[in-house]
């Protein structure tokens, strides 16, 4: 419980941070808030990786996660990501790419000598990417709603 505690703070600390130099309306369009979804659960993955914690925490501290007020906004798309993408093995590459810069760029600013690592703006400068092509494929919007059971 207490490790689940501190791993919230560091995952929190690591949204603020990357999320300074996003506008919020940038994130009503499908691509980048799916997007910026996936890069946080890259993060989380990452974090979770780092200290040997099994899939079950991973998907406790994701939910736990975009639970907090400040992610509530991802809430819904995150719970369909997690359920579809990991639960019903919905892969997808733009969720996987999302997902691993976002680890990747965590990574970085974990092993950085320097708090004000550059690692923080990887996200800002992806949403201005996805923003180029805001909608989704037909092979990506599966990961933002529910998947009926076949």
């Amino acid at each position: 419980m207490k490790k689940t505690k501190t791993f919230l703070k560091v995952i929190t600390l690591w949204y603020n941070l990357s999320m300074d130099n996003v506008s919020h309306e940038d994130l009503y369009e499908p691509r980048p808030k799916l997007g910026t979804v996936c890069y946080f659960l890259g993060a989380i993955d990452s974090l979770c990786q780092r200290w040997d914690m099994d899939d079950a925490s991973f998907a406790e501290l994701s939910v736990k996660f975009f639970m907090n007020k400040e992610q509530y906004f991802f809430n819904d798309i995150a719970n369909h990501v997690l359920m579809n993408y990991f639960g019903k093995n919905h892969r997808v590459e733009f969720a996987t790419i999302s997902m691993v810069i976002g680890g990747n760029a965590f990574r970085d600013w974990i092993d950085s000598s320097e708090p004000s690592s550059t690692a923080t703006e990887t996200l800002s400068e992806l949403i201005t990417e996805w923003k180029k092509k805001p909608n989704l494929g037909v092979d990506e919007v599966p990961l933002m709603t529910k998947i009926d059971e076949e």
